[in-house]
């Protein structure tokens, strides 16, 4: 079975439709109420924690700055979060897993990546389910926002998707491999655009103020959009870039298709750059009209 995320299939075990169920919370919350979470002192981690807080469970966090360490939330928890900033990721969590002793417990994570991070939580002895939720920690309110499950143990997949049920999320699965993959498009392809754009930006000497003035509010967004990044933590992305499995084949091809494509205006070749054009067009196929229709309301609201 699959089901449909940005417009591709992804595997799936199973979909869970948002709602509020408090029977299947208390349920959870019986045998699973003592909840850690590494790094849940800023972001995702934070954004946890009150959501979990507001669904009665106990929860304890732990950062650089807490006097509760990793090591205790491990072998204290009914519940495990990882959401170490994703750089240390795979360290924290490999530091830290052989303290997860309890073969009752849920050990999650939270990171932006998935294969290496859930390798490195399979020493648990309990049930290991990587997450990735699809929305930002900025985030108050998340009923009807997505999360991506990648489950290592299906014992306890059931409840781990009721718990996440509680908070309104759609919950869909997939293989930690499958998440990466998908996610050199969604993440690594626009955030490698966002970095070559602003080091042309800054290797022509011009400013995106004085850009932004001769822009029709298409490229208003689309500068917009590469702007933003810029605003954020720029450890993440690095590491969102460096860090996936695929990224290096996505810059090998990368560097193969900008050298053709650099030969071909160096030399004014007009009519093999609309046959890529073209042929990307095909790739598109009714996703382009689609992704037509869905910008022009966009920039109807602007």
């Amino acid at each position: 079975m699959a089901v449909r995320i940005a417009g591709r299939m992804v595997d799936r075990l199973t979909t869970i439709r948002p709602a509020i169920r408090p029977a299947i919370r208390n349920m959870i919350s019986k045998t699973h109420k003592n909840v850690g979470i590494i790094g849940g002192t800023h972001g995702t981690g934070a954004q946890f924690a009150t959501l979990l807080k507001q669904q009665g469970f106990h929860v304890r966090v732990s950062g650089r700055k807490t006097k509760i360490v990793n090591e205790q939330l491990a072998k204290e928890s009914d519940i495990l979060i990882f959401a170490p900033p994703l750089t240390h990721s795979v360290e924290i969590i490999g530091k830290t897993i052989p303290h997860c002793r309890k073969k009752d417990q849920w050990v999650l994570d939270v990171c932006s990546l998935k294969t290496r991070q859930v390798n490195a939580m399979k020493k648990a002895a309990g049930h290991v389910v990587g997450m990735h939720p699809l929305f930002g920690s900025n985030f108050t309110n998340v009923q009807g926002q997505d999360i991506i499950l990648c489950p290592v143990s299906k014992t306890h997949l059931p409840d781990v998707t009721r718990l996440l049920e509680t908070l309104g999320l759609n919950v869909h699965i997939m293989t930690p491999h499958k998440y990466d993959r998908l996610m050199a498009t969604v993440q690594v392809i626009p955030h490698l655009n966002a970095l070559i754009s602003g080091s042309l930006f800054r290797a022509l000497g011009i400013h995106p103020e004085d850009s932004l003035k001769i822009c029709s509010p298409v490229y208003k967004t689309e500068l917009y959009m590469i702007g933003r990044i810029y605003a954020q933590n720029p450890e993440l992305y690095s590491a969102i870039l460096a860090q996936n499995p695929l990224s290096k084949k996505v810059a090998q091809k990368l560097t193969s298709i900008v050298t053709n494509l650099a030969i071909e205006i160096a030399h004014g070749n007009a009519d093999l750059l609309t046959k890529t054009f073209k042929l990307n067009q095909k790739h598109f196929g009714a996703f382009a009209q689609k992704a037509l229709t869905q910008s022009q309301k966009i920039f109807k609201n602007m």
